[in-house]
């Protein structure tokens, strides 16, 4: 087969601009199955157990909180998962970035959204806050090479005053790397 006509490697097409294939993964995540599909590549059916991920239903993205600015995550999801307490049924939150480039300061920007949903739930909720699921999608290459705890961009002083909120990153390179597909929209979307 001429080279010509062979389709290009890598998770999307070189001349489709960033932008457009962030927005592509934005789209293909808005739906149940992809989202799902998106929780199994990167979590464990252990960690997974007792998240109805057949209830999971879509949140707004825009967030705010008294006297911040305001932010827009990509997408969020929320399920219902049994606590572990006993304490009856409460939901679990999924607050999904799409990333096309590594970005140094992606921890603060998760501990960010994620506290700003949770000033936003807190009016709903009572305390304990629900849990947060902070998740990086990575969608190019070089692999993902920034750290994922905030804690990690901070001096060694006064460690108990650390941020802590780990994002989990699904590293599509990675995925297609160890799936020997070239194409991890369709993975997304089957």
């Amino acid at each position: 087969m001429d080279d010509s006509n062979r389709p290009p490697s890598g998770i999307f097409e070189a001349s489709i601009p960033r932008q457009f294939r962030d927005t592509g993964f934005r789209g293909v995540l808005s739906h149940r199955v992809a989202m799902i599909a998106l929780l199994r590549l990167r979590f464990t059916d252990e960690q997974l157990a007792g998240i109805d991920l057949k209830a999971l239903r879509r949140e707004p993205t825009r967030m705010s909180g008294p006297h911040l600015r305001q932010a827009e995550h990509d997408v969020i999801w929320s399920a219902p998962v049994t606590a572990p307490d006993g304490d009856g049924p409460r939901r679990v939150y999924f607050l999904i970035e799409v990333q096309s480039t590594v970005e140094a300061t992606m921890p603060l920007r998760m501990l960010i959204y994620a506290a700003l949903l949770g000033l936003q739930l807190d009016s709903d909720y009572k305390r304990p806050l629900p849990p947060m699921v902070p998740i990086v999608l990575y969608t190019e290459d070089p692999r993902w090479d920034a750290c994922e705890d905030p804690a990690e961009m901070f001096g060694v002083w006064f460690p108990e005053s650390l941020p802590r909120m780990r994002h989990y990153v699904l590293d599509l390179s990675r995925v297609e790397a160890e799936a020997g597909s070239g194409n991890v929209m369709a993975l997304l979307a089957a």
